[in-house]
C-alpha cells in the first residue's frame, strides 16, 4: 500500500515495469532503518538513471516483482519527510551535511521514482520542486500562493487568507502580525500591500531555502563554511 506522503500515478511502463528499453538491470539491497543514506548512495552514481533499478530490503526474502521498488521509494519519501518542516506541503531543513552530490542524488530519485512507478511525494512542497529542478524564476505567482498556503498550520491559512480577503477581524490582527514578525517585520503593511507582502513571507519560507542552498553549495566549493546555514 502506498503512503498517504506519495501518490502513484499510472505512466506508461515496459512490460518489467521500468523504464523503456533499458541498458540492462541494477540490483540495490537497502537497509530499512539505513534507507536515507542507502538509496542517496544508490542515486549518487547518475549512471542509474540509464538502468532498470531492482532494489528490494535486506533480511526480507522477496522477488522484486517492481513492487518492493515502489515500496522502497515510499519508505524513502515517509522518511526524508519527517526531517522537514511545513504541514500539508513541507520543506526541507538545509542541513550543512547534506553536499551538492546528495542534493543530486535526491533529484534523481524523485525523477526515476516518478518515470518508473509513478512514485511522487505529495507532501514534498510543489514549489520547492519547481525551483529546485527549473530555477526560482520558474516558480509562478500562483504556484508560491499555493504551496505557501499548504506549508502553514490551518489556523495561520485561514489569517492569511481573511487578510487577503480584507475581512480580518481586530482581533485576529494579533495573529496576522506574529506571522509578520517571524520575518522581521514590526507592522502589518496596509491592504493594498498585503499581498507582495505574503508573497515576500512565502518566499522566505519556501523559495529562500533553495537560494540559501545554493549559496551554501558554492561557499562549501570555495571551502567556506557558514553557521549561518547550518
Amino acid at each position: 500500500m502506498v503512503s498517504s506522503s506519495v501518490e502513484s500515478l499510472a505512466l506508461p511502463q515496459s512490460s518489467t515495469g521500468g523504464v523503456e528499453n533499458p541498458k540492462g538491470t541494477r540490483y540495490a539491497h537497502i537497509r530499512r532503518a539505513m534507507i536515507l543514506d542507502d538509496l542517496l548512495n544508490v542515486f549518487m552514481d547518475k549512471s542509474v538513471m540509464d538502468f532498470e533499478l531492482k532494489m528490494e530490503f535486506n533480511d526480507e526474502m522477496v522477488v522484486d516483482n517492481s513492487g518492493v521498488s515502489r515500496k522502497v521509494y515510499a519508505a524513502f519519501w515517509e522518511q526524508f519527510l519527517e526531517l522537514c518542516e511545513g504541514e500539508e506541503e513541507r520543506v526541507p531543513k538545509l542541513r550543512t551535511d547534506f553536499s551538492e552530490d546528495r542534493w543530486h542524488a535526491l533529484r534523481r530519485i524523485w525523477a526515476k521514482g516518478l518515470i518508473d512507478h509513478g512514485i511522487i511525494p505529495v507532501r514534498l512542497s510543489k514549489a520547492f520542486i519547481v525551483a529546485s529542478l527549473l530555477g526560482l524564476p520558474s516558480v509562478e505567482e500562483e504556484v508560491l500562493m499555493s504551496s505557501f498556503a499548504r506549508y502553514l498550520s490551518n489556523s495561520e491559512r485561514i489569517t492569511i487568507e481573511k487578510a487577503l480577503d480584507g475581512v480580518l477581524e481586530e482581533d485576529e490582527e494579533e495573529n496576522l502580525l506574529d506571522l509578520f514578525s517571524w520575518m522581521g517585520a514590526h507592522s502589518i503593511p496596509s491592504q493594498e500591500n498585503i499581498r507582495p507582502a505574503i508573497q515576500i513571507m512565502g518566499h522566505k519560507a519556501i523559495l529562500a531555502k533553495v537560494h540559501n542552498r545554493l549559496l551554501f553549495q558554492n561557499s562549501e566549493r570555495c571551502g567556506i563554511k557558514s553557521s549561518r546555514y547550518s
